[in-house]
C-alpha cells in the first residue's frame, strides 16, 4: 500500500494544503505548537483543516503556563519545544516532518515505549532513512523529510512556503 505512487501523491497533496495553512497562520504571527494527525481534518471535498489551537501562541510572546513545562505531543514535538526553548514556525515544520515521515514509512521516526525515551530521541538521534521502511520513496522526497527533522531549526526549511515549493518540485 505504501509503495503505490498514487498513495505518495495523495500524501503530498494533503501536505501541500497543510503548508498553505501553516504559511497563513505563521504569516499572521501564530505558532500551532501541537501539529499532529489528530489535529488535522480532511473534509469530504478533500480540503484539509488544522484543528485545536489550544496551545498555539503568538510569535515572540513569552507566554508560559508553567515554568519549564513542555508544550506539545511527545511523538511530534520539535527539539526546541522538548527543551522548553523559544519556538517559531520552524517548530511546526519539524512536527510536519514527523507526520510526513509517519505517513510515508508507516511509523514515526522516533519510537520508544516511554515518553521520555521519545523526547531523548527527538533531541539526540537522527531519524532513520525513510528507505529503511519504504524503499519506494524517491530520494528527493526523503531528503526533504529528513531536512525537516534536523535538530537545529536553522538547518530545516525556514518557511512553509519554501517547503511547499520543494514538494511541488518532487511532484513534477
Amino acid at each position: 500500500y505504501l509503495n503505490d505512487p498514487r498513495r505518495i501523491t495523495d500524501i503530498l497533496k494533503v501536505t501541500l494544503q497543510i503548508c498553505d495553512a501553516l504559511a497563513w497562520i505563521h504569516n499572521h504571527g501564530i505558532i500551532h505548537r501541537d501539529l499532529k494527525p489528530e489535529n488535522m481534518m480532511i473534509r469530504p471535498d478533500g480540503q484539509v483543516k488544522l484543528l485545536d489551537f489550544g496551545i498555539a501562541k503568538r510569535w515572540g510572546k513569552n507566554e508560559r503556563t508553567q515554568t519549564g513545562s513542555i508544550m506539545g505531543t511527545v511523538t511530534y514535538i520539535s527539539p526546541e519545544q522538548a527543551q522548553c526553548a523559544e519556538v517559531d514556525g520552524r517548530a511546526d515544520l519539524y512536527s510536519l516532518g514527523v507526520i510526513l515521515y509517519e505517513l510515508l514509512a508507516g511509523r514515526p521516526p522516533f519510537v520508544s515505549d516511554e515518553p521520555i525515551g521519545r523526547l531523548y530521541l527527538h533531541l539526540n538521534e537522527q531519524a532513520p532513512r525513510l528507505k529503511e521502511w519504504n524503499p519506494h520513496i524517491p530520494l528527493e522526497l526523503e531528503t526533504i523529510v529528513l531536512k525537516l527533522l534536523h535538530k537545529d531549526p536553522l538547518d530545516r526549511h525556514q518557511r512553509a512556503e519554501d517547503l511547499k515549493e520543494a514538494l511541488i518540485e518532487v511532484m513534477e
